[in-house]
């Protein structure tokens, strides 16, 4: 009796000689591919080959259709049908679901691209999703974050060089900063008072933070007579003094029946801001 040829056997047992059988490639893990039935040399370790391989006769497949993936191989129809090739996914895996490599990696985190959001979907195609608020750590911010200042004195105005972005209020920070002294609560921008004695800490006499120190009482006297009265009360030093400092005040007065001005002395501080 004489024997079979291997590759006639082979033939036989996967569908026939006689006519072209297209089902043979159809994926559905019950037969095997030529190179897994030893019709097509697999090249290196049973995997498929990387260039293009003629079917054997009485065999084809449809254009460029996928045929399986074979570890991280894709594998598909060439495109008249007549052979088969395979292509590399790496570094991302073969989808046998989506039937083709995957674009992206499922199981990496979302990153941030600019204000959008790109993440990779489970059967690996890569997503971006717009954040009108912005993008932080891979994921849309939900709020319009707000600026926050550190207020230790607790005066309404916050340190400039103490701040936060939060989406909701921080305990023991306020929205406004502008504070040069948060550790005096009365110095801070929009201060209206005067006042004799240094601020904490700074020992300085900025009260209202414009980077000035205003004196409260800038001029020396000048007693002038006029129908209202008499005016010009001021220092009466040859210097102004500065500020928490002592020196004599000229009051201008009228004298008792009107007809001139006199100077009463007293001592002064000069108040600053």
């Amino acid at each position: 009796m004489t024997s079979s040829h291997p590759l006639l056997v082979a033939l036989l047992l996967l569908g026939g000689c006689t006519s072209r059988n297209p089902a043979y490639l159809e994926v559905d893990g019950s037969n095997p591919l030529p190179w897994e039935a030893g019709m097509i040399d697999a090249g290196r370790d049973g995997q498929p080959p990387t260039d293009s391989v003629s079917l054997p006769d009485g065999f084809a497949c449809t254009p460029n259709a996928f045929l399986q993936c074979k570890g991280n191989n894709l594998v598909r129809c060439n495109t008249t049908g007549t052979g088969i090739v395979a292509q590399t996914c790496a570094p991302f895996d073969c989808n046998t679901v989506a039937q083709r490599c995957d674009l992206c990696d499922p199981e990496s985190d979302p990153t941030c691209s600019g204000s959008n959001v790109v993440s990779c979907t489970a059967d690996g195609l890569e997503t971006i999703t717009p954040c009108p608020l912005g993008c932080v750590d891979g994921k849309c911010n939900d709020c319009q974050k707000t600026t926050y200042y550190a207020d230790q004195d607790q005066d309404g105005y916050g340190d400039p060089n103490q701040k936060q972005e939060s989406c909701n209020p921080v305990p023991g920070y306020v929205e406004t900063g502008g504070d040069c002294n948060d550790a005096d609560d009365d110095a801070h921008p929009q201060q209206q008072s005067f006042f004799y004695a240094p601020t904490k800490v700074l020992k300085d006499y900025d009260y209202n933070c414009d980077g000035t120190e205003e004196q409260q009482f800038p001029d020396k006297v000048n007693c002038v007579k006029s129908s209202g009265g008499c005016s010009g009360d001021g220092w009466g030093s040859n210097k102004v003094p500065d500020c928490g400092n002592w020196a004599s005040w000229i009051t201008c007065q009228n004298t008792p029946y009107g007809s001139s001005c006199t100077q009463i002395t007293s001592f002064k501080v000069q108040y600053c801001r």
